[in-house]
């Protein structure tokens, strides 16, 4: 009588161990809308007036932090009146922001009347003033274009590929200055 209790709460305690694991690795697992909300960025319009909001605080906060990095952000450069304005917010220092930055300033200088670039460390206010926490590029307002027939949007990991930053830059570009940039 003493072993077959025994083998019976032997077999409770390995059904509510099995029982146990399995709901711990349910709660673990993450939510198919989630993970899709954290995997594709979203599409954002912002107004000029918000950008610019969120520039002035970047040159007022530039020197909080002390970060180690080599440029002294913010940056600007290019034509302020030129058609096509890019305005990029990074939330600190890192390949995103290096990759990009290179390959604005190449651009830059390479289109000085037809554009305008800014480049910034999300600081003091910045997130709230502009709604997100994340690394995220605007070209005239919007953090999205369509080039070779794809939608590009340029927030999170995609601004850390310079082939992407520079395609959909070119692209505004085009768009804004005729067939030949």
């Amino acid at each position: 009588m003493k072993r077959g209790w025994f083998i019976f709460l032997l077999l409770l305690a390995i059904i509510v161990g099995v029982a146990v694991y399995l709901h711990q690795k349910g709660e673990r697992s993450v939510p198919k809308a989630v993970k899709e909300a954290l995997s594709s960025p979203e599409k954002m319009d912002l107004p000029r007036e918000k950008l610019d909001e969120a520039w002035e605080e970047a040159k007022r906060t530039k020197e909080v932090g002390g970060l180690p990095i080599t440029k002294k952000y913010p940056l600007e450069m290019g034509n302020k009146e030129a058609k096509v304005r890019v305005d990029a917010f990074f939330p600190g220092p890192g390949e995103g922001l290096v990759t990009s930055t290179n390959v604005m300033e190449k651009l830059a200088g390479e289109y000085k009347d037809k554009l305008y670039v800014r480049i910034s460390i999300l600081g003091g206010r910045m997130s709230e003033i502009l709604g997100f926490t994340c690394a995220a590029i605007f070209i005239n307002g919007r953090n999205y274009i369509t080039a070779d027939g794809q939608e590009i949007v340029l927030m999170r990991h995609s601004t850390h590929d310079a082939s992407t930053v520079e395609k959909a830059i070119r692209q505004a570009i085009k768009k804004n200055y005729g067939a030949s940039p």
